[in-house]
C-alpha cells in the first residue's frame, strides 16, 4: 500500500517541489527506479501480484511522465538477464503495460533495441541471460505482437547467434 501511495503521489505535479528546476530532480527519480528494480530482484516480491503491479506502474510512470526512459529500459534488460524470476511473463506484463496502458510502445522498442544491441561476446559469457531473454521474447510477442513486429528488425542479428535458445526465442 505504501508503494501504491508513492505511485499516486508521482502522478501529481512534482515539479512544484523543485520550483527552479525544469525537470524533477534526477537523483530522486533514480532513487525510485533503483527501489523498483531492487523489489524486482526479490523472487517473493515478483510472485506477489499486487506488488508486481505496483512496481510495474511505478516504472511506467517514471518512464512516461518523468522522461526517465534510459534508466528504466536498461534496468528492465538487466533484470531480465540477471533474475530468472523476472524472465518471461513478469517483464512481458510490465512491457505490455508500458505499450498499452501508458501509451508508450516506443519504450518497448527501446528494450528490444537494447536486447538487439547485445554482442555475441556478451551473450557467450551469459548463458543464463540468454535463456531468460529467449523466454521473455515469445511472452512479449503474445502480449503486444504489433510492437514486437514493428521492432523485429533489431532482433534479426541474433538469428546468427551461436545460442540455439536465443535463435529459438527470436523466431518464436
Amino acid at each position: 500500500t505504501n508503494l501504491i501511495s508513492l505511485v499516486n503521489t508521482l502522478e501529481l505535479d512534482l515539479g512544484k517541489l523543485w520550483p527552479g528546476a525544469p525537470l524533477t530532480e534526477e537523483e530522486f527519480l533514480a532513487l525510485l527506479s533503483r527501489t523498483a528494480f531492487t523489489l524486482l530482484a526479490n523472487a517473493a516480491h515478483v510472485r506477489a501480484k499486487a506488488l508486481r503491479a505496483a512496481v510495474s506502474r511505478l516504472l511506467c510512470v517514471l518512464a512516461t511522465r518523468y522522461n526517465h526512459r534510459l534508466p528504466v529500459t536498461s534496468g528492465i534488460v538487466h533484470a531480465v538477464r540477471r533474475h530468472e524470476h523476472c524472465a518471461g511473463a513478469p517483464i512481458a506484463e510490465l512491457l505490455a503495460a508500458l505499450a498499452t496502458e501508458h501509451h508508450a510502445p516506443e519504450l518497448v522498442g527501446d528494450v528490444l533495441r537494447d536486447i538487439g544491441a547485445l554482442t555475441a561476446r556478451e551473450l557467450a559469457n551469459d548463458a543464463a541471460g540468454v535463456r531468460h531473454i529467449a523466454a521473455t521474447l515469445p511472452e512479449l510477442a503474445e502480449r503486444v505482437p504489433h510492437v514486437v513486429l514493428a521492432n523485429v528488425s533489431v532482433l534479426i542479428a541474433h538469428l546468427d547467434s551461436d545460442s540455439y535458445m536465443l535463435r529459438n526465442g527470436v523466431v518464436s
